[in-house]
């Protein structure tokens, strides 16, 4: 959005900052400045001059010999424009002057005749594309002096970039508003006094709503005997300076309000609509409708539709149509004014590919009581710059009447939150300035209405927001929150955080990196890893490669690697913790949004380096991370055990499901290598994705350490050789049980591993040899040998009980 510093200046009843405090200050209100742009700069050293007299070229059919006045003194000029003539008021470069194309003005001799400058076209100073002949300034511009101040380019312009929640501030009134209401002073409204006569606009026209759920109001001004002809100067400077192309009066008074009020209009060709009516209705199925871009567009039921008695004649809120446009043979002008929904506008200007200035409004949400406002001021200019008719009475249809937002604000609250006291009255200032209308004031709270140009505010932290918009959110202290609690009270006052908190710890301590991504993606993304399943469709996606909700966090992670890769990534560890989208498994149910934990490892275990010995990340690398987020949960009963079938994305030598308490919670493994063909992936990718919130349930997140033993363990190793299909899990589980003879003696078995795997001709084919070590620690003696081998004994007995494991020998 442009912004005219002169023409904000108009709107405010007080000085405005220079221009760069003036930038500082709308930025620390939320409307940031992108670009300040001084475009008279462009025109230095370029003066208004007259022409004096115009004379034939000697030499030349084509030129002419001018006399021009600077205002101190006469120069002769040589001229190829068609158009000069004595006494008007040109664009003169003088010797010295370079224009915005680079072209350096000087006194040079044209077909033997010395020419002192340049009379300059508007395509030559860059204001146009016209370069049929020299600019007809204005009669009263001054001669000799600024031709920058004459064309009213001699002013500052504001690119603010203006969030989809601030609609109001599309348009110099509202940014003004915050501009007022941050210097204290008054705020200007635009004159909207229409001067009336002639046959009452009710006589001369209809308007139907036949679809209030696109359209809540519709208001319509008749304006007669207009002289269609080009807007006056200071018009279409500020619309130029707007970005906006200067057209026709008619058509620049619509863009001039737009551009000042933030309403969208549009001027229709009364002539030309059918019985002089307007029926706001849903297009038919198959409709076709050529819009003012001359392309014939098939129209969706779901369009809304301007029509007359029997054919559309815009697409509301988005375009105009050929049949009904302004022509220079226009003399009768209906002048539309309306509300429409948003969520309408928004996705018939998406399906059709049009973005407008109209429709950028009305998508973020238009003020609909500024229905009657923008009409009456654009018929007052109407009036005034075309020599229009306005006809008594606005011809205004409400389907749907608009009530305002009633808000409430507790008093003390806004302290709490800001962290900064603000006195009530203060409070009331500054929302009472921004448009609020106060309801009723009790004693601990104040009812407040929300203007209707603000329709997102509808809770008390927007109000409190709004007040620290203009008090300036400087006032807010830069403290810590006070801490009258230890953090591990607090994270287990609010587990699911604490957890999501470790589980980001374990995976930093594997040096990967945490992504955040959209949860859209591609149907063929998500059915390569989740074909099984339907996933759930995006109603109004952004693209098809954002068309469907993931099913798994995992599938996201491989867009990130996908595009790691085309940067000659060599090595990729990334984690997210995010929601995957399940449909409905049956009807009658809803859909579910888990919370996982989803992890990516590719490429070297370690940076390439001389002392590093190359070798690629694989399945236990992936696993120690699901291991070190335990230890910090302190979750007990975790497994990991082969399930090729369950996983049919995972290759089935590493497919694993991740138990917890016997139930599972997730997977991991290496992604199956004819999958990652298919989405041109390369081989060795490792994923593990595991739900949250079991995680969460079994987390002890209090600390808690046993005392440190008075005695020294005694340490076993027990080699023992199984089938080799056996997994090392349920033997460590057999170890880990508790052991009846250990109770009888007062022992506790403290630590159980695996330290080595062994297959070869020593154990015989089908069979390994898996070595564990054995602490075993008594709390109120030194054990002796003799315990710790029946101990040894027993467990090996287990083993071989129920699990076919023989001693090694």
């Amino acid at each position: 959005m442009k912004i005219v510093h002169g023409w904000l200046q108009q709107l405010v009843d007080g000085e405005l900052p220079e221009a760069n405090a003036l930038a500082e200050l709308l930025t620390n209100v939320g409307l940031e400045v992108e670009e300040i742009e001084r475009p008279g700069e462009g025109l230095r050293g370029m003066i208004v001059g007259e022409v004096l007299s115009v004379e034939r070229h000697p030499d030349a059919d084509k030129l002419s010999v001018c006399q021009v006045s600077d205002g101190s003194g006469t120069q002769t000029v040589v001229c190829g424009a068609p158009n000069v003539r004595a006494g008007m008021r040109v664009a003169f470069a003088t010797p010295g002057v370079t224009l915005p194309g680079g072209l350096e003005i000087g006194a040079r001799k044209v077909r033997g005749v010395p020419s002192a400058g340049m009379l300059c076209s508007a395509k030559e100073l860059g204001l146009g594309d016209d370069h049929s002949g020299i600019m007809d300034l204005a009669a009263d511009a001054k001669i000799g002096g600024s031709l920058a101040a004459a064309l009213g380019m001699d002013d500052v312009v504001y690119t603010l970039g203006i969030t989809p929640n601030r609609p109001d501030a599309l348009s110099h009134l509202g940014v003004a508003r915050d501009v007022a209401a941050v210097l204290g002073v008054p705020l200007l409204s635009p004159s909207s006094v229409v001067p009336e006569a002639g046959q009452g606009a009710a006589e001369l026209t209809r308007i139907e709503i036949e679809a209030p759920e696109g359209c809540r109001r519709y208001a319509a001004r008749i304006i007669e005997g207009l002289k269609m002809g080009p807007s006056p100067a200071w018009m279409q400077a500020r619309l130029q300076l707007c970005g906006v192309r200067p057209i026709s009066n008619v058509v620049d008074v619509t863009n001039y309000v737009l551009m000042e009020l933030g309403h969208p209009l549009h001027a229709f060709d009364l002539d030309h609509l059918h019985e002089e009516r307007i029926r706001v209705r849903w297009a038919g199925e198959g409709e076709r409708f050529t819009t003012l871009d001359g392309v014939e567009r098939v129209l969706d039921p779901a369009d809304l539709l301007i029509g007359d008695a029997d054919r559309g004649v815009a697409l509301a809120g988005v375009m105009g149509g050929e049949l009904s446009e302004v022509r220079d043979s226009t003399t009768r002008v209906l002048l539309e004014s309306a509300h429409f929904e948003a969520t309408v506008i928004r996705r018939t200007a998406r399906r059709h590919g049009l973005h407008t200035e109209a429709s950028h409004r009305f998508e973020r949400g238009a003020d609909p009581l500024m229905v009657p406002v923008a009409a009456d001021r654009a018929a007052a200019l109407f009036a005034e710059l075309a020599g229009g008719e306005v006809a008594p009475g606005l011809v205004d249809t409400q389907a749907r009447p608009y009530e305002l937002q009633r808000v409430t604000l507790r008093h003390g609250r806004v302290e709490q939150v800001l962290g900064t006291p603000v006195s009530l009255e203060r409070q009331h200032e500054i929302l009472g300035r921004l448009g609020f209308e106060f309801a009723e004031t009790k004693e601990d709270r104040t009812e407040l209405l929300a203007p209707s140009f603000r329709t997102e505010m509808s809770r008390e932290i927007d109000l409190i927001e709004e007040i620290a918009r203009i008090e300036g959110y400087g006032i807010i202290p830069s403290l810590l929150p006070p801490q009258d609690r230890p953090m591990a009270a607090i994270e287990a006052h609010d587990p699911t955080s604490a957890v999501l908190r470790r589980l980001r710890e374990a995976a930093l301590a594997a040096d990967a990196s945490e992504v955040v991504n959209y949860s859209f993606l591609a149907p063929e993304l998500v059915a390569a890893l989740d074909g099984a399943r339907q996933p759930i469709r995006i109603t109004n996606p952004l693209s098809s490669e954002q068309s469907v909700m993931r099913t798994m966090v995992s599938q996201s992670l491989l867009t990130n690697l996908l595009l790691n890769r085309r940067f000659l990534a060599e090595r990729v560890r990334l984690f997210e913790l995010g929601r995957a989208y399940l449909p409905a498994s049956a009807p009658g149910e809803s859909t579910r949004e888990p919370e996982r934990f989803a992890v990516l490892f590719w490429g070297p275990r370690s940076e390439r380096g001389w002392s590093v010995e190359e070798a690629a990340s694989d399945f236990y690398d992936l696993k120690g991370v699901l291991e070190a987020a335990a230890r910090l949960l302190a979750v007990a009963r975790l497994e990991v055990v082969a399930a090729a079938e369950a996983h049919p994305w995972l290759h089935p030598r590493t497919a694993a499901s991740v138990l917890l308490g016997g139930e599972a919670i997730g997977w991991m493994g290496e992604l199956h290598p004819r999958i990652a063909g298919e989405l041109d992936l390369p081989r060795g990718v490792m994923l593990l994705e595991v739900d949250v919130k079991p995680l969460a349930a079994a987390a002890h997140l209090l600390a808690s350490a046993p005392s440190l033993p008075r005695f020294p363990p005694l340490l076993r190793d027990l080699a023992v050789v199984v089938d080799e299909a056996l997994p090392a899990a349920s033997l460590l589980a057999l170890l880990r049980a508790p052991l009846p003879a250990a109770e009888e003696l007062g022992v506790r078995i403290e630590d159980v591993r695996l330290f080595d795997v062994y297959a070869g001709e020593q154990v015989g084919e089908g069979k390994r040899s898996l070595a564990f070590s054995l602490k075993f620690l008594a709390p109120d003696r030194t054990l002796k040998d003799e315990e710790a081998d029946a101990l040894q004994a027993a467990l090996l007995e287990r083993l071989q009980a129920e699990a076919g494991a023989l001693l090694r020998g």
